[in-house]
């Protein structure tokens, strides 16, 4: 039980009020012995090794098992019960607590910390007990007599520990769940009966029965495990408690005090668990002494170093099979004999040294010794131990390579690269023929020239003279020589300390890289320069700009190369770069240069800031928005143009790329054209613009995103024929975002997507509610924006959508704006065509604010015409291009829905030219879903 670390209720309440009647069991004739208590340790024990969250379930089962047996079972009055509590809880937590604490030195095989353990637990929860015990009865009853009372509860306490330390100490020491064998099931069963049968005649017929179980116990010890002795202990103090109980009071035994038996029987019960613990302690060590001479002799035999020991006065003690192996004597001919006859000994011997030692081989053998002292209890050396490593085949190597020290020389003849040895005057002492070669050194005078002052060697890029002698293990490059005779050539050159007898103090290494190099520049070339234009590319303007402390810097962007492109080809478009660049170069002068950074983006950059730069810019942009014939085809291109002015700004390196790209971006999506010149408000409005991006991906985390409704009412009955569902977005600011802040942004980062997903899928839930409550007559529209309709899965998500929700596709409109037709032309009226033929109705949202293209009109499968409030707001005085545009809706039989409705004026007039249906806030504002049902009730707006 104790090895586990969760208990229920009912197991420690049972375990509790078992052990408790147990002691009141075996006292019933001698009530005050009752202060022999077991419970409080052993439900202690388990409450420190339980899990945290069992100890609260774990105390109230001890509690309520302390009021079983002290007010249920015993002879104790509810104030004496209550107590009795007090002081149970106090021992039982401090147990616990100790357990806890102390689990380490439970575990040890040390037995001065089993001992440490046994008083610490024993005496420390007894004394708390008895001193809360006592005060609680002194409260509660006014006990008079309460040293008395703690006395003899913290005795009681102590025995009940003596009684089950050992068999818990034991359990707790075992590394799986207590058990026994049958054996030893057995053993423990025959000497508990015999033990009792002991004690009963002892108590009832001896003068001195605790001298006689003593014995008894001492001689279970002596010949039993500790793990038979433990629980012989716990039932001999059972029983001893029980016969005390019995016949304690008797003239024979002459007991004057209950506090007396309880010591007597401390003294019975401690002796054998001492020596039982004692002479488990004794086996341990003697199995680890054993143990550690076992891999001690493991080591010593197995080990592949050569050792030996020996004494002071050089005498052999013991020898491994490894030294017997490699010298070929026997163990006879060395033990005993003197160290002096094996190897080169001194007694003066450093941590390490290289000796020989005598083989019966042919030849001596060449070690490495390394020698350890071990000392006495009087600090004198008794022996000392020899670690032999065999590095026979090393010493023999370095000969061998002396030797072939003129093999060497040759083989340097072999090798491509130069090679040049000098001495510490520079002078050539070895030279193979690929440096005379490289170099150009005459071959009868080489051996003999001093090499600096006969080879300079410079840097290829800047002309500096290089000290190339100096060592260097890694490759001085790229470096020109001026050597007579030498034109052109690129060469390589490390320098390293070789310090060998008969070749110099250094050598040099050459290479000549020549043709490497200028493959590798060549290469290095087109990674800076555009293919198609020759052109420097972004990779060289990042190297410029970072090469300058200042730089003015502009971006220009053909924004239509991709419609050119796509209308007329790619090789087209590239005819537009070339003539474009040309273009651009022949217009420059040498205050700038030109990079193509990508398709359609080119960048100029200023050596000099001045206020001309702009004009520059001006005139460039007059120049290329003039009309390009190409291919007798007139192209007109839309330019934007970023510029940054080191004049009125600090920023230098790729700094200054990022903030013209941010001006050009500014250029490109709110200008639309023209140029725009970075200022410290453009960093502003990029900050705001990453602030709503931000919110937009926390509000997509974590579904700040929700919905509002705005009726669209008949033109006649003011019944609500549809709903259009608007997006609203919570800030992490408490407040609500407008769509006309976080929808460009969406649309810029392409977070729309995810955005529009949302829209569709919460509108075609909240017409799946309303189906559910009857509301069905009427449709749902929501803006589609143009990057949804090319998205590959937008079509299959829809579908997927509305049958999960199972709701019909004519109750959703998707509306669309003209811009959704500037790019991507088929691709968008084919998802709009395959939208059409599932059902989902379409309308074209803020006509004649944009695109505008009639021709598309009638190719798209729309069936409403949405007038943008702008076109309202003037109403009913500006009334021309509002009824022009209800007069192409009428010819093209869609219906006519008018938005930002807000006066009587502008119904009466939108009516009158035929508009069918009104959206704005002289019906309604946007409203959630539980106002609109009320208005749905009654069917209408306003």
């Amino acid at each position: 039980m104790f090895k586990r670390s969760i208990y229920s209720f009912f197991e420690v309440f049972f375990l509790y009020v078992v052990l408790g009647y147990l002691t009141l069991a075996s006292i019933d004739s001698e009530p005050s012995m009752a202060s022999i208590w077991y419970s409080n340790i052993v439900c202690g024990f388990i409450l420190g090794t339980c899990k945290k969250e069992m100890r609260a379930q774990i105390l109230i089962a001890i509690i309520i098992g302390s009021l079983t047996v002290d007010y249920g079972f015993s002879f104790y009055s509810f104030n004496e019960s209550v107590s009795i509590l007090v002081g149970d809880i106090a021992e039982v937590t401090s147990v616990a607590y100790i357990v806890k604490n102390l689990n380490r030195n439970l575990h040890t095989k040390k037995l001065e910390y089993q001992i440490l353990v046994f008083l610490v637990l024993l005496l420390i929860p007894s004394l708390i007990g008895a001193f809360f015990a006592g005060l609680a009865a002194l409260t509660l009853i006014s006990e008079q007599n309460i040293l008395k009372l703690t006395c003899t509860w913290f005795v009681g306490s102590v025995l009940g520990g003596v009684i089950t330390y050992p068999s818990l100490l034991l359990i707790k020491q075992q590394k799986t769940a207590y058990t026994f064998s049958k054996k030893q099931g057995i053993e423990i069963a025959v000497y508990g009966l015999i033990s009792v049968l002991v004690q009963s005649c002892s108590f009832y017929f001896i003068q001195f029965p605790f001298v006689f179980v003593l014995s008894f116990l001492i001689l279970i010890a002596i010949f039993s495990s500790y793990k038979i002795v433990a629980p012989i202990i716990f039932i001999n103090g059972v029983s001893m408690v029980f016969f005390i109980a019995k016949v304690g009071v008797t003239a024979e035994l002459n007991i004057e005090s209950v506090t007396q038996v309880i010591l007597t029987l401390s003294l019975t019960l401690l002796p054998p668990a001492l020596i039982s613990v004692g002479k488990y302690k004794i086996q341990y060590e003697a199995i680890k002494l054993r143990r550690i001479k076992d891999e001690m002799e493991s080591i010593y035999t197995n080990t592949p170093s050569a050792m030996l020991s020996y004494k002071k006065n050089g005498d052999i003690i013991t020898v491994s099979d490894k030294w017997l192996s490699l010298t070929g004597f026997e163990r006879t001919e060395v033990i005993g004999e003197k160290i002096n006859s094996f190897i080169n000994y001194e007694e003066s011997w450093s941590e390490s040294e290289i000796s020989t030692i005598s083989s019966k081989f042919e030849k001596n053998i060449y070690v490495e010794t390394f020698t350890q002292d071990f000392y006495s209890s009087s600090s004198k050396a008794t022996y000392s131990l020899l670690v032999c490593k065999d590095i026979t085949n090393e010493v023999r190597l370095a000969e061998s390579l002396k030797k072939e020290k003129d093999f060497l020389k040759s083989v340097l003849e072999s090798i491509t690269d130069g090679v040049i040895c000098i001495d510490n005057k520079s002078r050539i002492t070895l030279i193979n023929k690929s440096a005379k070669k490289s170099l150009v050194l005459n071959n009868e005078k080489a051996e003999k020239i001093n090499l600096k002052d006969t080879i300079k060697f410079t840097n290829y890029y800047t002309g500096e003279s290089v000290d190339y002698l100096q060592e260097n293990e890694n490759w001085h490059q790229p470096l020109s020589a001026s050597v007579q005779g030498i034109v052109d050539n690129i060469y390589q050159v490390k320098t390293v300390v070789l310090p060998l007898s008969g070749l110099g103090s250094k050598l040099l290494i050459v290479r000549d890289i020549t043709e490497s190099f200028l493959s590798e520049e060549i290469s290095k070339f087109k990674s800076r320069h555009d293919a198609l234009t020759g052109l420097p590319n972004e990779v060289k303007l990042e190297e410029d700009i970072c090469n300058e402390k200042y730089s003015s810097l502009a971006m220009l962007k053909i924004s239509n190369i991709d419609n050119i492109t796509y209308q007329y080809g790619k090789k087209f478009s590239e005819k537009v770069l070339n003539i474009l660049s040309k273009k651009l170069v022949l217009s420059g002068n040498e205050n700038h240069t030109l990079y193509l950074l990508k398709t359609g983006e080119f960048a100029i950059r200023y050596q000099k800031s001045t206020k001309l730069n702009v004009i520059h810019l001006r005139s460039f942009l007059e120049e290329l928005e003039a009309p390009l014939f190409v291919d007798s085809i007139k192209i007109k291109l839309i330019i934007n143009i970023g510029f940054y002015d080191s004049i009125n700004n600090e920023a230098h390196g790729v700094d200054v790329l990022s903030k013209v790209k941010l001006a050009l971006n500014e250029s490109e999506f709110s200008v639309k054209k023209g140029i725009v010149e970075y200022s410290i408000k453009l960093e502003h409005k990029f900050n705001k613009f990453e602030f709503i991006n931000k919110q937009i991906d926390i509000a997509l985390e974590e579904a700040k995103f929700f919905l509002l409704f705005q009726p669209i009412v008949c033109a006649h009955s003011s019944r609500i024929l549809s709903i259009e569902a608007l997006c609203r977005c919570n800030t992490t600011r408490g407040k609500i975002m407008s769509p006309n802040e976080f929808i460009p942004v969406a649309e810029k980062s392409g977070k729309i997507v995810d955005i529009g997903k949302f829209v569709i899928e919460e509108t075609i839930k909240q017409i799946s509610i309303w189906k559910s409550k009857s509301y069905e007559n009427f449709t749902v529209s929501l803006n589609v924006s143009p990057l949804q309709l090319i998205e590959r899965d937008f079509l299959t998500f829809t579908k997927e959508t509305l049958e999960n929700y199972d709701v019909e596709a004519n109750r959703l409109i998707f509306e669309i704006t003209e811009s959704a037709f500037i790019e991507n032309v088929d691709q968008t009226i084919n998802t709009l065509d395959n939208l059409n033929k599932i059902g989902v109705k379409l309308a074209l949202d803020d006509f004649g604010t944009g695109f505008s293209n009639l021709s598309y009109l009638n190719k798209l499968p729309i069936k409403y015409l949405k007038i943008d409030k702008s076109f309202v707001d003037d109403l009913p005085e500006n009334s021309a291009l509002a009824e022009l545009i209800i007069s192409i809706g009428k010819v093209l039989e869609l219906e006519i829905i008018s938005e930002g409705v807000e006066t009587k004026a502008q119904v009466e007039s939108l009516r009158d030219w035929g508009t069918n249906r009104f959206q704005g806030y002289y019906f309604s504002k946007p409203i959630d879903a539980i106002e609109l049902e009320r208005k749905l009730e009654s069917n209408i707006a306003c």
